[in-house]
């Protein structure tokens, strides 16, 4: 049986939009928030902390 939760909120105006998720073996999940170009852990207990930020491109030639 599955209970899903919500453990954290996150700041749009931050960038922090969510966009690929990997489960530890600990229950901690790690996030990608591509429009602020970081790495996340969040804990079970709803603790973020940044694991990488990437430094960013003036002038990304990406479609």
């Amino acid at each position: 049986m599955s209970h899903p939760r919500i453990v954290a909120h996150f700041d749009i105006t931050k960038g922090q939009t969510p966009e690929n998720i990997v489960l530890e073996p600990d229950g901690s999940a790690d996030l990608t928030f591509s429009a602020a170009r970081q790495i996340a852990n969040v804990t079970k207990q709803g603790h973020t902390r940044i694991l990488a930020a990437l430094p960013a491109e003036p002038n990304p030639q990406t479609p």
